[in-house]
């Protein structure tokens, strides 16, 4: 409990200082995680006067859903799900779970009020939000030390967060000096992919390399969330299903589909790739998709897969599909 519990003096020193006062959910920095390199964005909540906390929106996919919000991007289908970030909100008594007293109680901790509750949260791209772990609440008291660092900066100089070419502040352990210092980065958003092992890419390509046979078809290649929730084999996962589809890009015809769970996306892709040219005969000319996920997945490997992405703005025959599924998803519900 020692990792929670330098957490919460850290919380409670972050509320007494309560820097939404003087900041706004625009002013976004970076920090570095010490521990693993990974770069969290922060973003402080309580401008507007409901939801009061820090959120900090991890790697290139959490950057991806925050700078859609800052751009008042409009939130799909799909964008919907693809929150990823751990956060520290003030709430009342009774939005709090079992688990989040009873950190408090074990810590010997009071609190009383509107907004007085600390909710701790880990929200993950296709699954409901779950308490934090050990890791996440050493990276978020992290964030929260260098919020209250910079947060007196900015009331200075609301413009300190960001440079003239548009870059933001990333807060970086020195490791030499012993201390924390500013230095300037621009955000990638490239979505986060994690290969599979070379040894799982190698059995992929092994299942289709004595398919000779080139087809001149052009598959497309779609995903999207059922918005409904289920839990895994070992009933201690909760998600909601990703859809993979692919349909031949002429005809709009189906040929093959899963559901899985969006940690498992570039297994699944690759695998449900492979089991198609399998079922198929042949190996098709391109693999179209809207999804960048699906796109950057294939591209390390389309020489190996014998197969070309090809990134498109719009697939109509995959839009009328998910459309469709949709509808008979809902009206089985």
């Amino acid at each position: 409990m020692e990792i929670f519990k330098n957490l919460f003096n850290t919380i409670i020193e972050f509320k007494n200082m309560s820097p939404w006062n003087w900041m706004s959910n625009s002013d976004i920095f970076a920090v570095e995680n010490p521990a693993t390199g990974q770069i969290g964005y922060c973003d402080i909540m309580g401008e507007g006067g409901e939801t009061f906390g820090l959120a900090v929106y991890l790697g290139n996919t959490g950057w991806r859903w925050l700078s859609d919000r800052l751009t008042d991007t409009p939130v799909d289908s799909f964008s919907m799900f693809m929150q990823n970030c751990i956060s520290v909100t003030f709430e009342n008594a009774g939005e709090l779970e079992p688990e989040d007293k009873e950190i408090i109680k074990k810590l010997g901790l009071k609190f009383k009020g509107k907004n007085a509750y600390p909710l701790l949260r880990r929200y993950s791209p296709g699954h409901i939000p779950v308490m934090i772990n050990e890791a996440e609440a050493e990276f978020l008291n992290v964030a929260l030390q260098q919020t209250m660092m910079l947060a007196p900066k900015v009331k200075e100089d609301p413009n300190c967060l960001v440079s003239p070419e548009g870059d933001l502040v990333i807060r970086k352990l020195n490791k030499n000096k012993k201390g924390w210092m500013n230095h300037w980065f621009s955000p990638d958003l490239t979505p986060d992919i994690t290969m599979p092992d070379n040894s799982f890419i190698s059995e992929i390509a092994g299942q289709i390399k004595n398919l000779r046979t080139r087809g001149s078809e052009i598959w497309a290649l779609g995903m999207f969330f059922l918005p409904e929730p289920v839990l895994d084999d070992n009933e201690k996962n909760i998600f909601f299903p990703l859809a993979l589809v692919i349909l031949d890009r002429k005809t709009g015809l189906i040929l093959n589909n899963r559901l899985v769970d969006y940690n498992y996306l570039e297994k699944e892709l690759l695998s449900l790739f492979a089991a198609t040219v399998k079922k198929a005969g042949f190996i098709p000319s391109a693999l179209e998709t809207t999804m960048e996920e699906i796109y950057f997945t294939f591209s390390p490997v389309d020489e190996l897969l014998r197969v070309k992405p090809v990134l498109s703005e719009s697939i109509e025959v995959l839009d009328e599909m998910e459309q469709e599924m949709m509808r008979m998803f809902l009206k089985g519900k």
